[in-house]
C-alpha cells in the first residue's frame, strides 16, 4: 500500500512540476513532430487492454509508441493536440477510469553543476 502510495506522490509532483515549470497549455518543444503529434506519459490500471484504452480516444488520435514499464503500467504515447486542445485532452484521459495518470512528455536535460 505503501509503495502505491510513493508511486502516485512522485506521479503527482512530476505533474505539477509540468503544469508550473513547462505550462500545461503548451506543446513540448523536443516532444512535438511537425505533424501535430504530442507526447504524452500515461500510467494505467494493471491489465488495461491498450488497443481498446486507442479506440476509446481515437477521436484525439491516441497512439502508443512504446512500454515504458510494465510493471508499472506505464506508457509513452501521443495525441493528436491539433484537434483538442492539451488542457482538455489531459482532462479526458485523466477522466477515464482505466487511467491513473496522464501528463505531458518533457524531455530533461542534466546540469552541469
Amino acid at each position: 500500500m505503501r509503495t502505491i502510495f510513493d508511486t502516485c506522490l512522485i506521479l503527482a509532483v512530476i505533474l505539477a512540476y509540468s503544469v508550473v515549470g513547462c505550462g500545461l497549455f503548451s506543446k513540448t518543444e523536443n516532444g512535438s513532430g511537425s505533424d501535430g503529434q504530442i507526447s504524452i506519459i500515461v500510467q494505467v490500471v494493471k491489465n488495461t487492454d491498450i488497443e481498446s484504452l486507442i479506440l476509446t480516444h481515437r477521436n484525439m488520435r491516441l497512439t502508443s509508441v512504446k512500454l515504458l514499464s510494465a510493471r508499472m503500467g506505464t506508457w509513452e504515447m501521443t495525441i493528436n493536440y491539433k484537434l483538442k486542445s492539451v488542457q482538455k485532452a489531459l482532462r479526458l484521459l485523466n477522466e477515464n477510469p482505466t487511467i491513473i495518470n496522464a501528463q505531458l512528455n518533457h524531455e530533461v536535460q542534466q546540469r552541469n553543476d
